[in-house]
Order: structure tokens, then sequence, then C-alpha cells
């Protein structure tokens, strides 16, 4: 791939090199290594358009001779989901805030008591609770009636 294949030995001397992991059939794979950093950044660009990588990740390891270890972190990762889950998530805080908008107005409109019925207070209605027990009822209702239709071929 222009880089150096995966599993070759690299004489290291306060070297840096850029590995990249694709991420396919729901693990991450070691894809090449390059000692370049933009050449590294991208080959994973060029890489997570093809049609088999779901998602690419970069990582820069630096071999310390001080103390013959490496150092490694993640530079760069990218999913072909990532735009999407952005949006669901932008979708979802939309939702609880206009949630929390309307549970507030709820509350803030306290109970009001009407002139002369005695002070009898009268409580707003919930209709998206009274929705959701009337298609929960719905729905028990046509699972028993199809319980029963598939009794009867019996």
């Amino acid at each position: 791939m222009g880089g150096v294949p995966a599993g070759s030995a690299i004489a290291m001397s306060n070297a840096v090199t850029y590995e990249i992991f694709v991420f396919y059939n729901g693990q991450w794979k070691l894809d090449s290594m390059y000692d370049n950093h933009e050449i590294a950044l991208f080959e994973a660009q060029r890489v997570l358009q093809g049609p088999r990588c779901m998602g690419i990740r970069v990582a820069e390891q630096r071999f310390r001779d001080a103390t013959a270890t490496y150092a490694t972190r993640t530079i760069f990762r990218k999913t072909k989901i990532d735009g999407v889950n952005n949006d669901g998530v932008e979708r979802e805080k939309k939702i609880h805030r206009d949630a929390e908008l309307r549970a507030g107005g709820a509350r803030s409109r306290a109970v009001e008591s009407y002139g002369d019925d005695g002070g009898a207070a009268v409580a707003p209605i919930d209709y998206g609770l009274l929705f959701r027990l009337v298609l929960g009822a719905a729905i028990i209702l046509a699972g028993i009636a199809a319980i029963l239709a598939l009794r009867s071929f019996e």
C-alpha cells in the first residue's frame, strides 16, 4: 500500500512510526505503517473511502531508546457513520430539550382553581401519557386476538 507492510522489522532509534488500523468485520486490524505523518493521514483518508472499511485509526508510535519502550497514541480516528451519529445525537438533544420545555411549562401552569366551585382544582391533562396508554392497550388486545386466532387453527 505504499507504506511498510504490517509485521516488517524497522530499525528504531527514537523513531516515530504511524500505524493505520482498519475497522473491518467488527475488529481493528493493522493495515500498514508509515514513517511520515502527512502520508499516513492521507493514506488513512484514502483507505476509509474503500467499500469494505467502516472505520480508520492512525496511531503514532514512538520508541524511546532510553527506556526501551514504546509510547502509542491515537492521532486520527474516523468512521463512515460519524456524521449519522452526530445527527442522531443532535436530534435526541432537541427532543429532550422540547420535552423539558413542555414539562417545565406544565409545572409552571400550576393547578388552577375556578370561581364558585368551592375551590376544586383541575389538573392539566397529559395527552402524551394518555396516547401511550391507549396505544399500549391496543397492542395488548391485538396480541391476544392474534393468539386466539392461531389457536383456532390447531
